[in-house]
């Protein structure tokens, strides 16, 4: 009704995003994918830009125009309060040591947790001898998990290890199936219950999430009263 006009470069900017998220940044790829289904170019910017007005209309219709009152975000404050809560977490740097291999010219992990333990002595970061040893997916981080439980990011006995260290050391080398695991605890934060204005942008987004989706449901509503659909039969082949 308001005769918005999106302009090309939009959809385009759109078809580029989805050739790097599905398909690698391969554009071949995409018009593969379009052959094999047997589906236009011309057909797939159309649905594209359907897509993206669709999602501007409900930006306009819907996002837009919900806004949670103070007094809302009181009463969901103090009506809820368990959904207000931090949980324990810990931030800890982990360096995991893969088994040592001969054939491979790795030395056992014994030994190269006596050369970490050396250069951590003579000056050199934890972090830093994560990112050079460590064979744990975040190495490239200093080794850092941040903010976690360690009951659901670790093994059991890895837990019970960081369980007991104070915030600031480094435990011993824990060795399991062979390889070897060893922690430093950055930081710890112990459960809470929330002040309103810790839980502030908490309870704003809990409020507008249901909001919208009352709305969202009031106007699909409206939509289907409004529209008439005709299904039509598939051509034949």
């Amino acid at each position: 009704e308001k005769k918005v006009e999106i302009p090309e470069w939009v959809v385009d900017n759109q078809i580029r995003e989805i050739v790097h998220e599905a398909f690698g940044g391969d554009m071949n790829k995409l018009e593969e994918e379009l052959q094999r289904t047997k589906t236009p170019m011309s057909e797939y910017r159309a649905t594209i830009l359907e897509d993206i007005t669709a999602r501007g209309m409900r930006q306009q219709i819907v996002d837009r125009n919900v806004t949670p009152s103070p007094s809302a975000m009181r009463k969901e404050f103090e009506t809820n309060r368990d959904k207000y809560r931090t949980e324990d977490k810990v931030s800890v740097r982990v360096i995991l040591l893969k088994p040592g291999s001969a054939e491979a010219g790795l030395p056992g992990i014994e030994t190269r947790w006596a050369q970490i333990g050396e250069e951590l002595a003579a000056g050199k970061t934890f972090a830093d001898m994560a990112v050079q040893y460590s064979a744990d997916s975040h190495a490239k981080d200093g080794g850092l998990w941040k903010d976690v439980k360690p009951e659901a990011a670790f093994r059991p006995e890895i837990a019970e290890i960081i369980a007991k260290l104070k915030v600031g050391e480094v435990s011993r080398m824990t060795v399991l199936d062979g390889w070897g695991f060893v922690v430093k605890k950055e930081s710890e934060s112990v459960a809470h219950d929330m002040t309103f204005a810790e839980a502030y942008h908490l309870i704003e987004r809990n409020l507008r999430m249901q909001a919208s989706a009352k709305a969202y449901d009031e106007w699909l509503e409206r939509l289907r009263n409004e529209a008439f659909v005709k299904v039509m039969p598939p051509p034949e082949e």
